[in-house]
């Protein structure tokens, strides 16, 4: 072919282009130290015009195989397929990061990496745009359609360019936009919780009209109101009875009568106190234990998720690991189901949970040849503990040390997040995060009161009557343990047992209760 057709972008059409239009202007070569991520530097006359003149409107050179033009600048044929495709590009995130550089003739370099549609090849885009116009002057791109300059990357590139103009440089204000008031904040969605249906009373509004509804049995002279306790009528029942005898009833209960009863022992028996307990306090009564029955059931559920009994007795109880969720913390409907389950499959292991029970043995032996240094030191397993004066009340601690006559609780903490790290050095670096218990203090490592361990240990040294717990910090059997001391704090403990009696007595009493009567 003799003829050749080249986009301006070329530099033989870029100089038959400029004799065409006159401009013996050229354009620089841009300064390397001046890229810049600074969007300002784009034509303040840039808009979508200038998107539609390069892409859809502009004019090319026809010339030979010698460079010569062949008479006036055409009008090359186009689609308006790279404006679609070029703006899906820059919406669907494909548009890296665009540098800019100005030239000392005042026109605008520009550059970026556009991802291709399948997101597996990066091209370089490469763009000139006039500092005055605004208009743009060339550009380029690494693909195989991007020889001509007006391929879907360079749309994407321009796009890019033509948003912060429109959003950044033109900001809707506060009274462009719709208004919000009627509409909840997030902390009012946090706050709401379904209610059941049961625990409301729903009436049916009738507009106008007088209700007429019908009153639960108040002409009956024996009516009783279902919420007072009624103690047994004995005297009552026998005569009634004796009426069914004189009258030749016969029915089963009469049997059970002696025949000596009269209204004098029924008389010496009101003399007597009715001893009537509520639902609520029957399952109370259950949970009550003595010295002796603590003791027993401490024995008999030792060695704790690996005992049947120990699941057994936890039923129905508030245990140590999760005191501070029930002082408020929690979700009452989420805790119900591990305080009324005695099942072993209601525990979830996590990753966390199986790296501590194994190596909690480990962590033991440490602490025992780290303590056995100053004093003798014996420790010993042990199971449930339920507090004496509350039965509601329980707490599992992983070991009992006795130190010099006196006995110590001891619990195991293995981070296994910092498994790579010695204890120390891991509560030097993560005592700033919120989630972490530890902190180092002048006398050593301490534990953050706010964290869910101090609640446990304070709860744990209330149960078992102890005031002093050793907390074994364990990070892996290849460095060495750090122990934290905690004393036991009664004012708090105080504070969270008021807390934790009222959980017990608003949720798992009610739900204990519907188990009983079921």
């Amino acid at each position: 072919m003799s003829k050749f057709v080249f986009d301006p972008d070329r530099e033989t059409a870029i100089r038959i282009l400029q004799e065409h239009l006159g401009n013996k202007k050229n354009i620089a070569e841009p300064q390397v130290a001046d890229w810049t991520e600074t969007m300002d530097v784009i034509p303040l006359r840039y808009s979508y015009r200038s998107i539609v003149e390069y892409l859809l409107k502009r004019q090319v050179a026809v010339i030979n195989a010698r460079g010569e033009a062949l008479g006036v600048p055409v009008m090359l044929p186009t689609a308006d397929k790279p404006l679609m495709k070029g703006h899906n590009f820059f919406a669907s995130g494909n548009v890296g990061e665009v540098l800019l550089n100005r030239s000392s003739c005042g026109a605008v370099h520009v550059r970026c990496g556009v991802l291709a549609s399948m997101r597996d090849t990066r091209y370089n885009v490469k763009g000139i745009l006039d500092g005055e116009s605004g208009l743009v002057h060339s550009a380029s791109c690494q693909c195989p359609a991007g020889a001509g300059g007006k391929c879907n990357h360079v749309a994407a590139l321009l796009f890019a360019m033509l948003d912060f103009v429109t959003e950044m440089r033109n900001p809707d204000c506060c009274t462009n936009k719709s208004q919000v008031w009627h509409r909840p904040n997030r902390a009012t969605k946090r706050a709401t919780r379904p209610l059941v249906v049961g625990k409301r009373k729903v009436w049916k509004h009738l507009f106008a009209r007088t209700v007429l509804r019908k009153k639960p049995l108040e002409d009956y002279k024996d009516y009783r109101p279902i919420d007072k306790v009624v103690a047994p009528d004995t005297e009552r029942l026998f005569n009634d009875i004796k009426k069914l005898e004189i009258e030749h009833h016969r029915m089963g209960l009469r049997q059970i009568l002696d025949d000596s009863t009269d209204t004098a022992s029924s008389e010496e028996g009101d003399n007597n106190e009715v001893i009537s307990f509520t639902p609520d306090e029957i399952v109370l009564q259950r949970l009550q234990v003595t010295a002796d029955e603590q003791r027993h059931i401490e024995q008999s559920t030792v060695g704790q998720h690996l005992n049947p009994q120990w699941f057994k007795q936890r039923s129905g109880r508030l245990t140590a690991s999760k005191a501070k969720r029930y002082c408020g913390k929690g979700n009452p409907s989420l805790l119900l189901r591990s305080v009324l389950s005695s099942a072993a499959t209601m525990t979830r292991t996590t990753g966390h949970m199986a790296y501590g029970i194994e190596h909690e043995s480990t962590a033991v032996l440490k602490y025992v040849n780290a303590a056995t240094e100053l004093q003798p030191v014996q420790v010993r397993e042990c199971g449930l503990f339920v507090d004496i004066g509350n039965g509601q009340l329980a707490a599992s601690p992983d070991r009992i040390a006795t130190i010099g006559g006196q006995d110590v609780v001891i619990e195991v903490k293995c981070l296994s997040s910092c498994r790579t790290l010695s204890p120390l050095n891991a509560i030097k670096l993560k005592q700033g995060e919120s989630g972490f218990a530890f902190r180092m203090i002048n006398s050593g490592v301490s534990l953050k009161e706010k964290h869910p361990y101090h609640y446990q240990m304070q709860m744990q040294m209330a149960v078992t009557g102890l005031t002093q717990c050793h907390v074994v910090v364990f990070t892996s059997p290849d460095h060495d343990i750090c122990i934290c001391e905690v004393g036991f704090d009664r004012v708090f403990w105080e504070s969270m047992k008021t807390k934790m009696l009222d959980f017990h007595a608003s949720f798992v009493v009610p739900a204990l209760v519907n188990q009983m009567c079921r």
